[in-house]
């Protein structure tokens, strides 16, 4: 799919932007990324000794944030033609290292290969019917559904789904204003790498307080300050 989106982006003579299939590809791709964002945050309740298990979520922030910066400044930076002949070329030339769809391809095949290492290269220990091994894939959404019933659960999630409606203009608008007042987008991508330091030394430094008897205290604290 990623060989079309010059395509689908408008790019190529005689083409238009084709916007529902930009959604449905990065919609599928982003479908597929939750899933597998899913099976590894249940595999480390599993893969990580019980003293370590309080680090997945750390780990979870700092590689998600890394990711961010990677295909955010990253792709920016070998895709802008200024950027390259400044910093990445000796003699001048049109265009920047990687195209959309390449990049977009690499990461593809990247994530494929990653995940059958996995596959092939790591074993687990069967785990016992009273583990939910019985019934199988149909069974874990079952109880998972019955566990999405259940009072303090429902409440959870409508405070999940609802604390970051008081934010989301400013976080959504920042960076869209700012390129409106005439910013490049290239320079404001490379605020990032601040943001992307920030958010890798915050999440190690705060795991300590957010294990125990009350994991959420820190989020309970910082919400309304922000």
């Amino acid at each position: 799919g990623a060989s079309h989106l010059p395509g689908w982006m408008g790019e190529l003579s005689g083409t238009e932007p084709d916007v529902h299939a930009l959604a449905a590809f990065f919609g599928f791709l982003f479908f597929l990324m939750a899933t597998q964002d899913i099976a590894v945050d249940g595999w480390a309740l599993t893969m990580l000794s019980p003293p370590r298990v309080a680090w997945a979520g750390a780990i979870n922030s700092v590689g998600q944030t890394l990711g961010y910066f990677v295909a955010y400044v990253g792709f920016l930076a070998l895709n802008d033609e200024g950027t390259c002949n400044t910093f990445l070329r000796a003699a001048p030339a049109a265009g920047g290292l990687v195209s959309l769809s390449g990049f977009v391809a690499f990461w593809g095949w990247a994530f494929l290969g990653t995940t059958a290492v996995v596959c092939v290269a790591k074993s687990e220990k069967p785990l016992a019917a009273e583990d939910g091994a019985a019934g199988g894939v149909i069974a874990m959404y079952r109880e998972a559904w019955e566990c999405a019933k259940l009072g303090p659960v429902r409440q959870y999630a409508l405070v999940l789904l609802t604390a970051k409606l008081g934010s989301a203009a400013a976080d959504s608008a920042t960076s869209l204003k700012l390129t409106e007042y005439g910013m490049p987008k290239e320079e404001l991508a490379f605020l990032s790498p601040l943001l992307a330091g920030a958010g890798i030394v915050i999440p190690l430094f705060l795991s300590r307080f957010t294990t125990g008897p009350r994991p959420l205290s820190v989020y309970l604290l910082g919400l309304p300050l922000r």
